[in-house]
């Protein structure tokens, strides 16, 4: 008989050290978890199954003020039934709330500050906070029925100071810009050739509007003096052809704008930040500590607090089948979810929500 080596391998050895820690330790761990943290804890092994827990904390809300590592997606269902819904990214959970009447067809264009920007068969906008149940109309939007509205924006917490501009692309190139309290739209007319504005929000970036067009190129504007500062850049990209953008976001991290880019087959995203010349888009590999979160009515970048979690672009994505969250890592170039280890390269298995924003309220 041949002699075994008993000595523990370094796997074993590496689960006894977790299974061995002090009950007080790990009860003290739990006390600090919510619920779904609660239930992987308890799937480590059974010396943690073992552990009396601590009662789960509440779950969080999308109107905690706290700096909170995630917002919340919101997002108003087509039959909504006067219900909106608040999703969490990482808890991957729904938070309901009842929506007024008024809300009904509405559209989200914009949101910031905790409030969000809406518009009514597209000539009725209207502000909305989802936490107070305000709601602030607008006058109406003195469009002449075939204007086409491309994307709306204001510059600051409904007050005095508050700009509220309206961008259209077909057939003029208006933009109408409305300083609350005050009751008529300001028309101003762009004279740009073969710019065709994107869904995208015009972003401020020091000191001037940027917004994209959809072959990527750039206009440029200061918001003071719209007509006169128009200024658009026929931009370079690293290869001979870029086409066929179904989606734009333009963000601004680390001091840089950055646009992020969803191509129409198998959405592969990309992401450029700008040339100090202004006409060039450059390639992006990396995030570094940062992630992005983009959507139609809010793109933003933040510093990743929980491990993991850096490097990755965030939308309105969901898988098909299984209804969870999904993201894109610029290190893998796929899709991956943070639940069931899901991946996939292309974005063939997946839904992008319409009619949401992520919501903050800075």
């Amino acid at each position: 008989m041949e002699n075994q080596d008993l000595t523990p391998s370094n796997e074993e050895k590496f689960e006894d050290m977790w299974s061995s820690l002090p009950p007080d330790l790990l009860s003290l761990v739990s006390s600090d978890l919510y619920a779904g943290d609660n239930a992987m804890f308890r799937a480590v092994c059974k010396t943690w199954r073992s552990i009396t827990m601590a009662p789960p904390l509440p779950l969080p809300s999308p109107f905690d003020h706290d700096d909170s590592p995630f917002p919340w997606l919101f997002h108003i269902p087509k039959s909504n039934n006067g219900r909106g819904k608040f999703f969490h990214p990482i808890y991957n959970y729904t938070w309901e709330i009842d929506l007024p009447a008024q809300l009904a067809g509405a559209v989200i264009h914009f949101s910031k500050y905790g409030w969000l920007l809406m518009a009514r068969l597209k000539v009725h906008p209207f502000f909305f906070h989802p936490f107070t149940k305000d709601i602030i109309e607008l006058p109406e939007l003195p469009l002449d029925g075939i204007e086409y509205v491309r994307s709306m924006f204001f510059t600051s917490a409904p007050s005095l100071d508050c700009l509220v501009v309206v961008m259209n692309c077909r057939p003029y190139g208006h933009v109408w810009v409305l300083k609350l309290g005050e009751g008529e739209w300001n028309l101003h007319h762009l004279v740009r050739k073969n710019f065709d504005w994107t869904v995208c929000n015009p972003i401020l970036h020091k000191g001037l509007y940027y917004s994209l067009d959809c072959d990527g190129n750039l206009g440029v504007f200061a918001l003071e003096d719209i007509d006169n500062s128009w200024v658009t850049y026929k931009m370079k990209f690293p290869w001979s052809r870029f086409n066929s953008i179904v989606q734009a976001f333009l963000v601004e991290n680390e001091g840089e704008l950055l646009a992020i880019f969803i191509k129409k087959n198998g959405q592969k995203i990309h992401v450029f930040k700008l040339h100090p010349t202004r006409d060039i888009w450059e390639p992006v590999s990396s995030l570094g500590d940062n992630m992005l979160f983009v959507s139609q009515g809010a793109s933003f970048s933040k510093k990743a607090l929980v491990k993991g979690t850096n490097n990755k672009i965030y939308g309105p994505n969901f898988w098909d089948k299984t209804g969870l969250f999904c993201f894109y890592s610029l290190k893998t170039g796929k899709y991956h979810s943070f639940f069931d280890n899901l991946s996939s390269t292309d974005s063939y298995n997946t839904k992008f929500l319409q009619n949401c924003s992520w919501y903050t309220f800075m």
